[in-house]
């Protein structure tokens, strides 16, 4: 079961929106059955890690401020230009 200790502190870095802990989740990853992590007492490991998810990506904690669609949309366009421009004097240089 050292699999599912490593799959489980995998998973608690990661924010439980996208990717929550769970038995039935653990168990679909490791292609076993659930009650092969109930038989190896790996409930209570799941709930610690579950635990420390929700603690590292609490609510509470501050967000960074996210941009708005139209200033992201912009930013790509930007970005776009600026990737023709370099692919533009490439084909003229080569």
């Amino acid at each position: 079961m050292k699999k599912a200790g490593e799959v489980l502190l995998e998973w608690a870095s990661l924010p439980r929106e996208i990717h929550p802990v769970n038995l039935a989740r653990l168990a679909n990853k490791l292609k076993i059955s659930r009650q092969a992590l109930y038989d190896n007492d790996l409930a209570e490991e799941i709930n610690r890690y579950k635990k420390l998810q929700h603690k590292d990506f609490s609510e509470t904690q501050s967000t960074p401020e996210r941009k708005s669609k139209d200033q992201q949309i912009a930013d790509l366009k930007e970005q776009v230009i600026g990737m023709q421009q370099k692919l533009d004097g490439g084909l003229k240089d080569g």
